[in-house]
């Protein structure tokens, strides 16, 4: 699954603005698990750095875009994009180049907290938190099969028991945590 993050989700992200940067962070657990590619327009990240740079100092948000750099897809944009965009007629020229970047990277979402500056779009927008909602109703919960995990790193004996009810994603995303917490 292909989705494109806006700008403003970067920056719930990377200037940690709660409570949305937990949703955000989900998303990065997706593509861990390599459920999603992550992609943004190659303009969020001066945008991101502009601001960012406010909140971190120069030397810190380049080390912090430098880290990220890998778990985010880049798509450029081009004069052929900026003409498209151009022919568009949004009201917010930066919005459309957003969406023609969904577009060009054939995002399956476009996964933004300003989902009203997006009501042209043909690639569906949802918010991160809107998306996980309807993640969970469409890949369903775990079967029963499923909801004993073991994790190779662990010694054999520890298992994991997932709840009833809970989906794939979140269940990755509670693996994840316990990872985490165990090797931290």
């Amino acid at each position: 699954m292909r989705l494109l993050l806006d700008t403003c989700v970067l920056m719930d992200y990377f200037l940690g603005r709660e409570p949305f940067v937990r949703d955000v962070r989900r998303l990065f657990v997706m593509r861990s698990f390599r459920d999603a590619e992550l992609w943004t327009s190659a303009k969020s990240y001066t945008d991101l750095f502009y601001v960012g740079e406010r909140a971190h100092g120069h030397a810190k948000m380049q080390e912090m875009i430098e880290r990220a750099l890998p778990a985010l897809r880049v798509c450029s944009i081009d004069q052929a994009d900026i003409r498209a965009a151009l022919g568009e007629r949004w009201d917010d020229f930066e919005d459309c180049i957003v969406w023609q970047a969904a577009r060009k990277v054939r995002a399956d979402y476009l996964i933004t907290r300003n989902a009203a500056d997006f009501a042209r779009s043909d690639v569906p927008v949802l918010s991160p938190a809107a998306f996980f909602v309807n993640a969970s109703s469409d890949r369903g919960s775990l079967s029963p099969e499923e909801s004993e995990i073991s994790c190779s790193p662990f010694p054999s004996e520890t298992i994991f028991r997932i709840p009833s009810g809970v989906s794939k994603y979140e269940a990755n995303f509670i693996i994840l945590l316990i990872i985490s917490r165990t090797y931290v």
